[in-house]
């Protein structure tokens, strides 16, 4: 009987990720939290009835995105007078951060840079080993020529 304003929650995601629900969370001005999940098969968009208030969008996320997280860009509060209503927009499709790739990159670029420089070692040694095995060769047919 209260609930009447009305929130628009409406998400943008990216074609790779399209099918993926949409977590959201929002809170009134008096602390209380809702969670919305926003379904592909209803193109990210949902209505919800509410108090008439301030609301803050305090998250959205794709859930079960593992190896992408994606930022979410959108406004984050809106008022909702008696009767009126209130939007969230929410947009993934910007630039989206590798996080978890990056970090494996990073691990992979110390394990490589670990390998280089025992390679690059092993290198020198054998260099300088096949190098003093010349100088040795020289030296003994030079002493064998001379007669020493």
């Amino acid at each position: 009987d209260t609930d009447t304003g009305v929130i628009n929650l409406k998400a943008t995601v990216p074609d790779e990720v399209n099918g993926t629900d949409v977590i959201v969370g929002i809170s009134d001005g008096n602390g209380k939290a809702y969670k919305f999940r926003l379904y592909a098969q209803n193109n990210y968009e949902q209505t919800e009835f509410v108090k008439p208030g301030t609301y803050t969008l305090t998250s959205a996320s794709l859930e079960g995105d593992t190896a992408l997280q994606y930022q979410a860009a959108y406004n984050s509060s809106t008022e909702v007078t008696e009767g009126g209503a209130g939007s969230f927009d929410i947009d993934f499709t910007g630039q989206a951060k590798l996080q978890t790739e990056s970090g494996q990159k990073a691990v992979k670029i110390t394990k490589n840079s670990i390998y280089k420089k025992i390679l690059i070692f092993i290198t020198v040694v054998l260099v300088a080993a096949f190098g003093g095995l010349i100088i040795w060769i020289i030296y003994k047919k030079y002493k064998i020529n001379k007669g020493y």
